[in-house]
Parts: C-alpha cells; sequence; structure tokens
C-alpha cells in the first residue's frame, strides 16, 4: 500500500470519528448550555481533548501512528526464516503408551501481502481411522497463515484443512533466546466431544534448514504431546 493510499484511509476513518463526535457535541449543547460552555473552555486548552476536532499537530500524529502500524516491521523478519520449500516427517500420538505413527509430506512457504504473513501450503498424508475404526493413510491439504499484528504487538496464526471445515486461530510471541514461538489456541474435538479447547503450538528453529513444530493439548495436561512435524530445507 501505497504512502498515499494509507493517507487516504487514515483521513476517511478520522473523518467519520470527527463526524460522530461532531453529532454527539450537538445534541450535548442543546441539552445543556452550561455543560457546553465548560466544553468549549476545555477545549480551548487543548484543541480534541474532549471529543472535538483534532488539531492539525493532533492529526499529524495519527496519520504517522496509522501508518506505521501498516507496515511490515523489525517482528516480522524472523518470519524469513520459513519461506521455501521443506521435506515434513510428521509424528502423531493416538495414544500416550504407543509409539507415534509417522506420516511426510511437504510444505511451500511464501510471503503475500508484501511481507505482512506468510502463507504455508502443506501437502502430504496423515493417519486417521477408516469406516472399519483401523488407521489409514489418507491425503492431506492444510494452508497457515502467520504475521505479527503491529497494533495488538503479537504473533497471530489461522490454519484450515482438508479433515475439517473450521478455522483454527492462534496468538502468541517469540523467544529470540530459545529461538521458539510460542501460541496458544482453541479447537473443537468431534470425538471426545470437548469444544474449544485450548492448545499449546511450539515451533523451535534449530538452524536455517530445520524447525521442529510441536502441539500439545492443554485439555489432557499442558505437556501432552499429540503432534510434531519435523522440517527440513528441501534441496
Amino acid at each position: 500500500m501505497s504512502h498515499r493510499r494509507i493517507a487516504l484511509a487514515c483521513l476517511i476513518v478520522l473523518g467519520g470519528i470527527a463526524l460522530v463526535s461532531t453529532r454527539a457535541q450537538s445534541q450535548d449543547e442543546q441539552a445543556d448550555q452550561p455543560a457546553r460552555k465548560k466544553k468549549k473552555a476545555v477545549e480551548g486548552q487543548g484543541a480534541g481533548a474532549m471529543g472535538g476536532m483534532p488539531s492539525p499537530e493532533q492529526m499529524a500524529e495519527m496519520m504517522k501512528k496509522c501508518a506505521a502500524a501498516c507496515k511490515p516491521g523489525e517482528h516480522h523478519k524472523m518470519l524469513e526464516h520459513f519461506i521455501g520449500s521443506w521435506d515434513a516427517v510428521s509424528r502423531m500420538w493416538m495414544d500416550p503408551g504407543a509409539p507415534p505413527v509417522e506420516t511426510k509430506g511437504r510444505s511451500n512457504v511464501k510471503w503475500m501481502l508484501d511481507g505482512r504473513f506468510t502463507m504455508d501450503e502443506y501437502s502430504g498424508e496423515i493417519m486417521m481411522p477408516n469406516e472399519k475404526g483401523e488407521l489409514s493413510a489418507q491425503p492431506f491439504k492444510g494452508i497457515g497463515i502467520t504475521g505479527f499484528d503491529n497494533v495488538k504487538n503479537i504473533y497471530v496464526g489461522s490454519w484450515l484443512d482438508s479433515m475439517g471445515t473450521g478455522i483454527l486461530t492462534m496468538s502468541g510471541g517469540y523467544n529470540p533466546t530459545t529461538k521458539t514461538l510460542l501460541m496458544f489456541g482453541k479447537m473443537d474435538d468431534i470425538a471426545m466431544g470437548v469444544y474449544d479447547k485450548t492448545l499449546r503450538y511450539e515451533t523451535k528453529i534449530v538452524d536455517q534448514d530445520k524447525h521442529v513444530f510441536t502441539m500439545y493439548d492443554c485439555h489432557a495436561g499442558i505437556d501432552y504431546k499429540v503432534m510434531e512435524i519435523t522440517y527440513t530445507r528441501a534441496k
């Protein structure tokens, strides 16, 4: 988005705020003349202090904040690691007392919206019960979106795949010391009849060519691991 478009968007938003504020002020004036006089006196000390039109200086500062919030920043640079093609090995624990079942896949990650978000397109197989209740490998596709929300100062993400009709959302922070992105989200478990259960997602960057994603079911326990995917950069 160009600076001109950002400025125009901000002006539209601020113009709407000013219009609502002006209408509210007019209603207050008709209802209470003494309050109107007091309000004008306060506004005279600082434009916009009580909801009036902001001064040119205040308008410029508000537009500066709006423009800064729209741009990819320092936190987005961490996501550069994930860009590229990756070979994935997925391990799922159907039973904590049994060894995990293993499948393979391929992940292709690219920037979208001028470096604001990454989009992960995953394809491979997943072990799921068939009609007889037996585990079998089934085709699997998924799309993940990850970014950093400058306004809320937090990493955000979403996931949707071919095994459901819902969209998972998650948010959290990155620890540069451990090189770990920690996020939390909620999901519905149809099989268990549990809704909005909390999941913990950890993505640890091992080196420039490897990272490991781990998912924990917090409903069963904060460290109850249900899935682990190891990504190795494709050669």
